[in-house]
């Protein structure tokens, strides 16, 4: 983790971006216009908060501890927050995604 800290300027920016929402960047990839696919950006939310409600029971279930209660050395770049972590948890929500 240590290494990874010199990309932090460069990543800084996406990594806050990216701390919202993840919509928009699924929707530019298939040119979904929230204004003009109303039931289909709401049908992508609720499979959204579907997937999060599942990620969240095995996050909490594993309660693998975060980077930051290794070592005080590292710094996040986002406030970390008090549930555990498992960081392939924010890639199984986009994932579901293309099968809806």
């Amino acid at each position: 983790m240590g290494n990874y800290a010199e990309l932090r300027a460069d990543r800084a920016a996406e990594i806050e971006v990216r701390a919202g929402s993840q919509l928009p960047f699924f929707g530019s990839v298939v040119m979904l216009q929230p204004d003009r696919c109303d039931r289909i950006t709401e049908m992508l939310r609720i499979a959204l908060d579907l997937t999060t409600q599942a990620v969240m029971r095995v996050k909490l279930a594993l309660a693998c501890p975060r980077p930051t209660q290794f070592s005080d050395r590292m710094q996040p770049i986002i406030a970390c927050p008090t549930h555990p972590s498992l960081p392939v948890a924010m890639r199984r929500r986009p994932f579901a995604w293309p099968h809806c």
